[in-house]
């Protein structure tokens, strides 16, 4: 999505912000990149970090251009992964404002831990694999 431009954040390093206002039940983009089905031993330290979960043992590598690279997690998320591969606003979002998602949404991992820096009310403070694959 053009409106869509990669800045700093004030707690997490960059993330993804709007470039407009942004409705209820919108598409934001779709997440591209190399499907891994299984466990790749040199590269498990990455799961939950860049990769995208997409259902039990499958995850998508995104491009290094895809928004999803800068992406954050909140436990308080404007946006959510639909039909696995798209991120759809939960909620309008104004323009100027970051864009995130509960990453716990896509992970089914139930040994994937990651420390919450999200600062929101309703903060986790661990984020752990919580994804149901059917």
């Amino acid at each position: 999505m053009k409106n869509i431009y990669v800045d700093k954040t004030k707690n997490n390093g960059f993330g993804i912000f709007a470039g407009r206002n942004i409705k209820k039940s919108e598409e934001i983009f779709i997440v591209r990149g190399k499907k891994i089905s299984a466990y790749c031993i040199p590269c498990m330290g990455w799961i939950g970090r860049r990769w995208l979960g997409i259902g039990k043992n499958m995850w998508i590598k995104p491009e290094k251009n895809n928004l999803i690279f800068y992406t954050n997690h909140s436990c308080n998320p404007n946006a959510e992964i639909k039909d696995r591969v798209k991120l759809i606003a939960t909620k309008n979002i104004n323009m100027g404002e970051e864009i995130t998602f509960d990453y716990a949404q896509t992970e089914s991992d139930p040994y994937w831990r990651m420390k919450c820096r999200c600062r929101s009310k309703n903060c986790k403070k661990i984020i752990m694999g919580e994804a149901k694959w059917q």
